[in-house]
């Protein structure tokens, strides 16, 4: 059961933090017009629809992990110019499929009959077979929301009278409903001009955006997380509080120096060697500057009384040991100060993953570091710790989700601004052959570092390392 329950809130946990993520990406996008086709919790795959707001339809996956926005225009590379033609076919027709839209390119001349590719083509060379691209071009226009899906009830049963005669029917597209000129979806319409059509339709898409415009999109998730951790921390801060040692005493160890000295608990340590501390980290300072078998002069205060003497440091394991420990206090932050304490948290976060391409500090970072697995196992020890406990996974997962995401690196949100800043300032398009080759690269690197988190992970549950 606590394996099930672990999973569950790490699947969660992480879930929700993608899919505020990909929140922030959506609003930005609806904030600068551009249309967004879905929003999924999920992975994509099978899904329902829950509701649809804003030309935005909203629902759940099969696949209940992360999640997804579907803005339109998003796709990498250059527009296709084909795109038009398909786009002003759906519409005269009402509705199509890639086997009847790659018959009208070829038959009109617009698109060559299939041909014998080199071994060698990448993504970037034609589709040799005319349906493969008249289905990228359908695809590419349901992400722009120019075209919809047909998933209506008659032709899902369609679909399955196919199939029972051991055919299956090709994905349908719909020219999507129009309340102004009183057209329903699916139904023919008249176009005049193709081009005009095409314009009017990128316009609602992030590729028409300017270039400040379409940066703010991408970053627009990971500030979303950023934001959630900022948020998590201050009101932990200041409604929780956080503990910390006084120099006022909770324990004095039996036969310890401090109690031959004279110490009980409850008093409270004002000076050593003449100098004041007014707190725990004064003592334990004042104490690691000794070594065992010193003297120290020990001043304290009992019940509003000053008391004085000497004490004889003893040895424990090689170090000075007086044998108190302090009694922990709980001080809630002001908003200014908790704000600068998770200001310097999020800056402690960034070093680290800077020091991740730091190959004299890189093994430092990744032990301090933690898979998926030892980011479940660890939300699922807070959740019995308390609000705040699991409140500072969530913070410190979502901080790192969104600074992660800001790596210069394809296909992170901080490479495709990277690509888009090269675009604009070399004029050209970044190719999509060389983007999938960075990215498979990038994948590749975080797949050897989730295994050795993961490796590493294993070890801390084997030998107790997490607790629990």
């Amino acid at each position: 059961m606590q394996v099930i329950e672990t999973i569950v809130i790490g699947v969660v946990l992480l879930s929700v933090l993608v899919v505020i993520h990909e929140f922030g990406h959506y609003a930005m996008a609806r904030a600068f017009k551009v249309r967004v086709s879905e929003f999924m919790v999920g992975l994509p795959g099978p899904h329902i629809y829950l509701f649809k707001k804003g030309g935005t339809a909203f629902g759940l996956t099969a696949y209940p992990f992360g999640g997804y926005a579907r803005i339109a225009g998003m796709e990498p590379g250059p527009e296709d110019p084909l795109l038009k033609h398909a786009l002003a076919y759906v519409y005269r027709q009402g509705a199509t499929d890639a086997e009847h839209l790659a018959w009208y390119l070829t038959s009109s001349g617009l698109l060559r009959m299939p041909t014998v590719l080199p071994a060698n083509a990448g993504p970037d060379d034609q589709v040799a077979n005319p349906a493969d691209r008249a289905e990228d071009l359908l695809m590419t226009l349901e992400g722009w929301a120019s075209v919809v899906a047909d998933d209506s009830a008659e032709f899902k049963r369609q679909q399955r009278a196919a199939r029972a005669q051991g055919r299956e029917l090709s994905p349908r597209y719909l020219a999507p409903e129009d309340p102004a000129r009183g057209l329903a979806a699916g139904q023919p319409r008249l176009v005049d001009d193709e081009q005009a059509l095409i314009d009017e339709q990128r316009k609602g898409t992030y590729s028409a955006l300017s270039y400040g415009k379409r940066v703010a999109v991408l970053v627009a998730g990971p500030v979303m997380n950023i934001l959630t951790a900022i948020a998590v921390l201050m009101l932990i801060l200041c409604l929780n509080g956080v503990y910390y040692g006084s120099n006022t005493l909770a324990v004095v160890g039996e036969g310890s120096a401090a109690e031959q000295a004279g110490l009980v608990a409850g008093d409270t340590i004002t000076g050593i060697d003449g100098q004041e501390v007014s707190s725990w980290t004064d003592v334990a300072g004042a104490i690691s500057g000794h070594q065992p078998g010193d003297e120290m002069v020990l001043t304290w205060n009992r019940e509003g009384a000053e008391m004085s003497a000497t004490a004889v440091l003893g040895d424990r394991d090689g170090s000075p040991y007086l044998g108190i420990s302090p009694q922990s206090v709980n001080y809630k932050l002001s908003v200014p100060e908790a704000f600068k304490a998770t200001m310097a948290y999020i800056g402690q976060v960034c070093v680290a993953i800077v020091n991740l391409f730091n190959p004299f500090k890189v093994q430092e970072v990744l032990s301090q570091s933690a898979s998926v697995v030892g980011v479940a196992v660890m939300a699922q020890q807070a959740v019995s710790q308390g609000a705040a406990s699991f409140g500072s996974i969530v913070a410190a997962v979502s901080v790192s989700l969104g600074l992660m995401n800001l790596l210069p690196i394809p296909p992170l949100d901080g490479g495709k601004f990277l690509v888009e800043t090269i675009q604009v300032i070399s004029r050209r398009e970044v190719s999509v052959k060389v983007q999938n080759y960075i990215s498979v690269a990038a994948m590749a690197l975080f797949g050897l570092l989730f295994v050795y988190t993961l490796v590493q992970d294993i070890g801390r549950i084997a030998t107790g390392f997490f607790g629990g």
